[in-house]
Formats: C-alpha cells, structure tokens, sequence
C-alpha cells in the first residue's frame, strides 16, 4: 500500500469521525470497528472527494462494497487516481 495514500484515507476518516483514531488497518470494517453511522460514511464521500479530488458515481459506483474496510476504500481511491 501507497503510505502516502493511505495516509490521506485516514485523514479522511479521523475528519469525518470527529476524531483521532491512532492505530487503523486495511482490515478494519468502517461500521463494526469504527462505529461510523450512515452520516459519516457520506462525510467520508465527501472528504475523499475534496482530498483527492475524485468523484464516486451513484451508478456506477457500489457503495455498499466500497465503503466496507478501509481496504475496500483504498482499492477504490487508488482506482479512481489510476
């Protein structure tokens, strides 16, 4: 995994967590592990967007399965910047 890219994620995530989460891994499941509510993944959207300057489609996009790990969002990001 790209550190640098994966960085960004986890800023992305901490913003629309409302905090620092220190210790994040590629498995971790954004709503079992980290608590996040339909809100913040749509926070997340949109931070993702804005700091990597990507945009998800609706149609084309599966959000139910991007939005799983922070694996799953990594594979998509780098997707997206490819």
């Amino acid at each position: 995994m790209n550190d640098i890219l994966l960085a960004g994620i986890n800023k992305c995530i901490n913003r629309a967590l409302e905090k620092e989460v220190q210790s994040l891994c590629s498995e971790m499941s954004l709503i079992d592990d980290l608590g996040m509510e339909s809100l913040q993944l749509v926070t997340l959207q949109v931070e993702l967007e804005d700091e990597f300057d990507i945009e998800f489609d609706p149609l084309e996009d599966d959000f139910y399965e991007i939005f799983q790990t922070i694996g799953t969002v990594y594979q998509t990001v780098e997707r997206k910047l490819s």
